[in-house]
C-alpha cells in the first residue's frame, strides 16, 4: 500500500513538472529578410536557438560591409543567439546590433561579443516577431512619404531629377520663400545615402527640413537668407534592396563622379548634371555638404585639404566648423579630417570642388557609439538637425540688420537707427571690417566699418546709422532710402572677394510721418500734408502713410481732421492700412 501510494505521488509530481506546451524552438523558416531594405544570407542552425548569418554582399569587390536586417517570426518567449560569420573588420563587440519589436522604435541588444572571427549577439524575444539590424533603418519609402508629406507646404517643392538604374524616381526636396523672389539668397545643396547602410544622417536630415519649415522665427530668418536643395536618397535602388555600399551595379557612388558626367553611373549623372546646369545659370551652390555614417566612435567630417585648395579657402571652412562645434555638443572641429584626391579617386567633393570651386563638406555620423561611448538614438540625431540648420546660417548669412540693441530686423522706418552685426572668425585677427549699406533708389551709398567687437570673429558698429528718407548725400553716414524699397547691406569676405554676403530690410514710414523724418506724427508733419493737399507742395514719403483713417481714400479733408483730432484732443489711434 505504502509502496502505491509513493508511486501515485512521484506520477503526479512528474505531471505537474511538465512544461505546457509553448512555442517551438526556433527554426531557420522563421527568418525573412523579405521587406524593404532587408539583408539576410545563408541562415543555418548552429544548435538550439543558435544560428549562423551572413551579409549578402553587394559584389566580390570587397568593399567596405556592414548591413543586415531581418526578423525572427513566432517565437515569443525564446532567446536567439546570433553569429555573423562574414563581419566586416570594424564590426566588433563595440559597435552592438539594434532590435525592435514593432519594426519602428530601436533598441540596443542584450549582448554582443567576438566569438573567434564572428560577430556574436542574444536577444530575447519578447513578442511574435523581433527585427534585427546593423543600425536603426530608414528605408527609401520612409523619406519618400517624408518628402511627399512636406511637398504639400506652399514652402517646398519636390521634383525628380533623374531615376535610379532600377527605374526609382531621384527626388529633390526644394526649400524656398516664393514671395521673396528676386531677393539675394544662398544656396545649400545636402545628399546624403551615397552609401545605402549609412541611415543616421537622414534622421538628422529629416529634422533638419522640419526645422526650416515651421514657423518659428528662426526658420523664417533661415529661408529669408537661404534656398536648400535636399536629394535624401542618392542611391534609392542600394536603399531599398539592402545593399550596404553600393548600388546595384556593384559601384560605390561616392567614388563614381567624374568630369566626364555621361561616364557616371545613372544616380550620381543625375545629381551632377543638374549641379551642372545650375552652376551654367549662375546659380551655384554656395554651400555642398554630403551626408554619410562611418563606425568610428565619433562625430566627424571632412573639409577640403589645404593641397588643392587655397589657404584662405581653408581658413574659410575652419569657420564652419567652429560655428558647428559652437551649436551641435556633439562635434569637435580637430576631429574633422582633409580631404583630397589622395583620399580616394571620384569622392563628390573633390571633383565639385575642382570643377566648380564649390564650398563641399562629408560629414559623418557614428553608426553606434559617440565619442563619450554613448550609443547613438533617433532622438539624439533629430536633435542635431536644428543645431545644424543653426550652423549653416551662421556660416552663410553672417552680416545682419539690427536695431540698437542687435535684434534683427525685417523692416525699418525713416528715422530709425540702424546698426551692423557681422560673424566671420576667420577674419578675428583684424580690427575692423567694411560693410556697405546702399539704396537703389536714392542712389545713396554709405561704406562703414564695423570694429571688432569681441576676440571669436565678431564685429558690429560702435554708433548705429540713421536712416532718412530726405535727400541723400553720400558719405554722410545717413542712409538716405525711399519708403517701400529694400535697403541693402553688402559684405565681402577680404581674402575670398567672390563670396559676397547680403543683409536687406523693407524700409516703411510710421502712419503720419508725411515728412519721413522718423520723428512724426508732428506739426511739421501737418503742415507738409496741408502744403501737399492745397499748395501742390513735395508728395509724402509715402502715399499710404497719409490715409491715416484707414478708409483707402486718403489722403482727404477727413484724414486731416483725424489726423488734427489724433493730435491735439487724444483722438483715436492712427489705422493707416
Amino acid at each position: 500500500m505504502r509502496s502505491a501510494v509513493l508511486s501515485l505521488l512521484a506520477l503526479a509530481l512528474l505531471v505537474i513538472s511538465v512544461p505546457s506546451v509553448g512555442h517551438a524552438q526556433i527554426t531557420v523558416d522563421d527568418f525573412t529578410a523579405d521587406f524593404e531594405s532587408g539583408n539576410v544570407h545563408n541562415v543555418a542552425a548552429d544548435g538550439v536557438d543558435s544560428f549562423t548569418f551572413e551579409i549578402r554582399l553587394d559584389d566580390s569587390q570587397g568593399d567596405l560591409r556592414g548591413w543586415f536586417y531581418f526578423a525572427i517570426a513566432n517565437n515569443t518567449g525564446r532567446t536567439a543567439t546570433l553569429f555573423l560569420t562574414n563581419r566586416d573588420g570594424w564590426q566588433d563587440a563595440t559597435n552592438v546590433p539594434v532590435c525592435s519589436t514593432n519594426n519602428d522604435q530601436w533598441q540596443r541588444v542584450d549582448q554582443t561579443w567576438i566569438a573567434g572571427d564572428w560577430l556574436a549577439f542574444r536577444q530575447e524575444l519578447t513578442t511574435d516577431t523581433v527585427w534585427f539590424a546593423q543600425c536603426m533603418p530608414y528605408t527609401f519609402s520612409d523619406f519618400s512619404a517624408f518628402v511627399d508629406s512636406m511637398a504639400t507646404d506652399e514652402l517646398c517643392h519636390l521634383d525628380t531629377i533623374g531615376y535610379s538604374v532600377h527605374n526609382r524616381p531621384m527626388e529633390r526636396l526644394t526649400v524656398a520663400d516664393s514671395s521673396l523672389a528676386g531677393t539675394p539668397r544662398k544656396r545649400v545643396w545636402l545628399t546624403s545615402r551615397q552609401h545605402p547602410m549609412e541611415s543616421p544622417p537622414t534622421f538628422l536630415l529629416e529634422s533638419l527640413i522640419a526645422t526650416v519649415t515651421d514657423s518659428s522665427t528662426f526658420a523664417r530668418r533661415f529661408r529669408r537668407g537661404i534656398d536648400l536643395n535636399v536629394i535624401g536618397m542618392a542611391n534609392p535602388d542600394g536603399v531599398a534592396e539592402g545593399y550596404s555600399r553600393h548600388n546595384v551595379n556593384g559601384i560605390n557612388l561616392n567614388r563614381d563622379w567624374q568630369w566626364t558626367i555621361a561616364n557616371e553611373q545613372p544616380e550620381v549623372q543625375a545629381i551632377h548634371s543638374l549641379i551642372a546646369a545650375e552652376v551654367a545659370l549662375g546659380h551655384a551652390p554656395d554651400f555642398f555638404m554630403d551626408l554619410h555614417a562611418a563606425p568610428d566612435h565619433a562625430d566627424f567630417g571632412y573639409r577640403l585639404a589645404p593641397g588643392i585648395t587655397t589657404d584662405a579657402f581653408f581658413a574659410n571652412q575652419g569657420s564652419f566648423l567652429h560655428l558647428l562645434e559652437s551649436y551641435d555638443p556633439w562635434q569637435a572641429a580637430e576631429l574633422w579630417r582633409d580631404l583630397d584626391s589622395n583620399y580616394a579617386p571620384g569622392v563628390s567633393c573633390v571633383i565639385l570642388y575642382d570643377m566648380y570651386g564649390l564650398d563641399c563638406f562629408s560629414a559623418e555620423n557614428p553608426w553606434c557609439r559617440r565619442n563619450d561611448e554613448s550609443f547613438i538614438t533617433e532622438e539624439t540625431l533629430r536633435a542635431q538637425g536644428p543645431l545644424w540648420a543653426r550652423a549653416i546660417y551662421d556660416y552663410l548669412c553672417p552680416l545682419s540688420l539690427t536695431d540698437s540693441v542687435f535684434a534683427p530686423l525685417d523692416t525699418v522706418s525713416c528715422g530709425d537707427p540702424l546698426n551692423l552685426c557681422l560673424v566671420d572668425y576667420d577674419q578675428a585677427f583684424r580690427d575692423s571690417l567694411p560693410v556697405v549699406v546702399s539704396s537703389d533708389a536714392t542712389g545713396d551709398e554709405e561704406q562703414v566699418y564695423l570694429p571688432r567687437s569681441d576676440p571669436d570673429g565678431k564685429f558690429s558698429l560702435a554708433e548705429a546709422l540713421v536712416v532718412s528718407c530726405g535727400s541723400a548725400a553720400p558719405g554722410d553716414g545717413v542712409i538716405t532710402a525711399a519708403v517701400g524699397e529694400k535697403l541693402f547691406a553688402r559684405y565681402n569676405d577680404p581674402d575670398l572677394p567672390s563670396r559676397t554676403f547680403y543683409a536687406w530690410v523693407d524700409l516703411t514710414a510710421r502712419c503720419g510721418d508725411v515728412n519721413g523724418d522718423g520723428i512724426g506724427p508732428d506739426i511739421a508733419d501737418l503742415v507738409h500734408l496741408v502744403i501737399y493737399m492745397f499748395q501742390e507742395g513735395p508728395p509724402p514719403v509715402a502715399i499710404s502713410i497719409t490715409d491715416v483713417d484707414g478708409n483707402g481714400d486718403g489722403p482727404d479733408i477727413a484724414d486731416l481732421v483725424y489726423l488734427v483730432t489724433y493730435m491735439f484732443q487724444n483722438g483715436p489711434d492712427l489705422i493707416c492700412p
